[in-house]
């Protein structure tokens, strides 16, 4: 009998229903009051138990979260120690201020030299030269080095220094020929001496008196 006053509280405003009670029904001794309220009691249940589900599943979670943070502090501790200890660029300086104030001023003036030397040896002009303006600009940074300041004193050529002979060990370079080796003065002395010397062994008293040392002493080489 009560269960009717359920499903009537979906399609009957309170008035309709006391009156549909007491006219259809009249044995009904819960009345339609007590019915309703037993409906709301059985609600406020439902809800209680749902809440108490949530506070079940919230500090469940708690817990765990808790445990695994306290897992995470020895890990935490360890990497604040790796970066207090790293070597790190200040955050104020981006890549542009770290090359202006700590490659340029090296770089610059060792490319200024380069350059200079590169006009001395015609590099500009000449296809094929001794000069490489590589191996030069690592030579004037290997010897500039602010952290080494004693290298300035004894300035080394790139061939002597140590990681640069260890590479070329490891990757020997072809043989550069004279025209290469030499400058264009130097070129031009050596030519003008081996001239000179072809154009005094020619003569006749000087060809005579190679004859003789060449008749005398055999076996002596005479060029």
């Amino acid at each position: 009998m009560c269960d009717s006053v359920s499903v009537n509280d979906f399609f009957f405003s309170e008035e309709e229903k006391e009156i549909e009670l007491s006219e259809e029904d009249p044995d009904c001794l819960c009345g339609p009051r007590f019915c309703r309220s037993s409906v709301d009691s059985d609600e406020n249940l439902s809800l209680d138990s749902v809440d108490d589900d949530e506070v079940v599943n919230v500090s469940l979670w708690e817990s765990i979260f808790r445990k695994t943070e306290e897992k995470n502090v020895p890990y935490k501790e360890w990497l604040e120690e790796k970066n207090a200890a790293e070597l790190t660029v200040p955050r104020h300086d981006g890549p542009a201020e770290f090359l202006d104030k700590e490659i340029f001023p090296l770089l610059l003036p060792a490319m200024k030299k380069m350059l200079e030397q590169a006009r001395k040896w015609d590099a500009l002009e000449i296809q094929k030269c001794r000069f490489n303006g590589i191996d030069f600009l690592a030579e004037v940074l290997w010897n500039s080095n602010p952290r080494h300041p004693g290298r300035a004193e004894r300035w080394m050529d790139v061939f002597s220094i140590p990681p640069f002979r260890l590479f070329l060990r490891l990757n020997p370079r072809p043989i550069y020929p004279k025209s290469w080796l030499w400058t264009r003065d130097e070129g031009a002395l050596i030519i003008q001496k081996w001239v000179r010397g072809w154009l005094v062994r020619k003569r006749e008293d000087v060809q005579e008196m190679r004859l003789f040392w060449k008749v005398q002493y055999p076996f002596l080489v005479y060029t």
